[in-house]
C-alpha cells in the first residue's frame, strides 16, 4: 500500500523535532526522495506515488514543497500528526533513513543527487520542473534490471 507523500513529510518533520534537529524544507525534499529509495528497496513496493521532479536542487515532490514552502530555508516549525498511521516497515525505513541523515546537511543531499548518473542527473533540464520516472529511478537507485 502506497502513503500519500504528505504523511510521509510530516512523520519525517516531526521526527526531526523528536531529535531537537529541525528539518528545513531543502532537506525534506532530499529524504522523501531518499526514503522513496530506501522503502524500494527493501518492498519493490513504491511508499508513495506522488510525483517526483527534477528541480535545479535535487530530485522534489511538489505537493509537499508548496505545503512547506513559506519556510524557505529556515526549520519548519509545523508538527503535524500524519493522518494515516505508517506500518511497522514504512517506520523502521523511515527511522534508519532519519538516523542516517540527521546530522548531514541539506547540501550534502543536494550534493549527492547531483552525482553523474543519478536519476536527477539523467532528468534535469534548467528552466524545466521535469518529473523523474519511478522506473528510472528504481533501475538507477535500486538495481533494478
Amino acid at each position: 500500500m502506497a502513503y500519500d507523500a504528505m504523511n510521509i513529510a510530516r512523520y519525517i518533520v516531526k521526527e526531526y523535532h523528536e531529535r531537537k534537529n529541525p528539518v528545513t524544507n531543502l532537506k525534506l525534499q532530499k529524504l522523501l526522495y531518499y526514503s522513496w529509495v530506501e522503502y524500494f528497496k527493501a518492498t519493490k513496493k513504491p511508499l508513495f506515488n506522488n510525483r517526483i521532479e527534477a528541480w535545479k536542487f535535487g530530485p522534489v515532490v511538489p505537493d509537499v514543497y508548496y505545503h512547506y514552502y513559506t519556510y524557505a530555508a529556515i526549520p519548519i516549525r509545523e508538527r503535524t500528526e500524519p493522518s494515516e498511521e505508517l506500518d511497522r516497515k514504512a517506520k523502521s525505513v523511515l527511522d534508519k533513513l532519519i538516523e542516517d541523515n540527521v546530522s548531514r546537511s541539506a547540501r550534502e543531499l543536494v550534493e549527492k543527487t547531483h552525482m553523474p548518473g543519478t536519476p536527477w542527473k539523467q532528468t534535469y533540464e534548467p528552466g524545466k520542473e521535469k518529473e523523474i520516472p519511478f522506473e528510472l529511478i528504481e533501475k538507477v537507485e535500486c538495481n533494478v534490471c
